[in-house]
């Protein structure tokens, strides 16, 4: 845990480095740049060659190009990290069956709807 908190505590003081004596736009630049290594660091392995293809070129894309960008890139269906969702289950439920209760739309349960209802079997407890 030592060296954890070591390296977190160097990262800390290095982003304070990389941020400091520069314009605001200059900051905005290398937040956009810091923010496309965050989105780029945990891409499935199957991808690593759109990371290196983006990364290696002569501009650093935008945080919105490069979202664009990865949209565009064709995924494999034998990829481990697909996902199939069923959409019709996505269908988000209303009023106090949402765990919402009675205090308007700040998530406090009321006393009531504490458990949600699956809007495809309507059976209480999932979703």
């Amino acid at each position: 845990m030592t060296s954890f908190v070591t390296n977190a505590q160097a990262a800390v003081e290095e982003l304070k480095m990389f941020l400091q004596a520069d314009s605001l736009q200059g900051i905005m630049s290398k937040l956009g740049n810091l923010y496309m290594a965050l989105v780029l660091r945990p891409m499935h392995p199957d991808f690593e060659h759109v990371r290196d293809q983006i990364l290696t070129g002569q501009e650093v894309p935008t945080i919105e190009n490069l979202v664009t960008r990865l949209l565009r890139v064709p995924s494999s269906k034998n990829s481990s990290n697909a996902v199939e969702i069923q959409t019709s289950a996505m269908v988000a439920n209303s009023g106090y069956r949402s765990g919402q209760g009675g205090c308007g739309n700040r998530g406090g349960r009321g006393g009531r709807g504490g458990r949600p209802q699956c809007t495809n079997c309507k059976k209480m407890g999932h979703t």
